[in-house]
């Protein structure tokens, strides 16, 4: 949608022009061009599981605890709904190219393994 808000110009070009010179600039900082290709070979994701699992937890927002909706209380339920509450594969995103589908958990399975089957 970008070039056509900058065709119609709601979005000035010297906008975009901008954005595009901070990624680039934090890329030559990280040294990105001088090593624009990751190592071959394998990688390791065990090392990283932990770290990420941390992040997921730490990222999680609720917006509005009216109620209070949290904390749960032991008899308490949740619904997990909508296209991804099952979904696996489709939880790696646009950044993963070589996801394993069976190294990941939906939504709805990892609440029900933490909760004993209760959701």
């Amino acid at each position: 949608h970008l070039p056509a808000l900058v065709v119609s110009g709601a979005v000035p070009e010297a906008v975009v022009r901008e954005a595009a010179a901070r990624v680039l600039r934090v890329k030559l900082r990280l040294g990105l061009f001088e090593r624009p290709y990751a190592p071959r070979g394998p990688v390791s994701r065990a090392p990283h599981r932990a770290l990420a699992r941390e992040a997921a937890a730490r990222c999680a927002v609720l917006l509005r605890n009216e109620g209070p909706a949290l904390p749960l209380g032991a008899g308490d339920e949740v619904a997990v709904v909508g296209p991804l509450a099952h979904a696996t594969t489709e939880l790696f995103g646009t950044w993963v190219l070589d996801g394993v589908a069976s190294d990941t958990t939906s939504i709805a399975s990892a609440l029900s393994d933490a909760h004993r089957g209760d959701v």
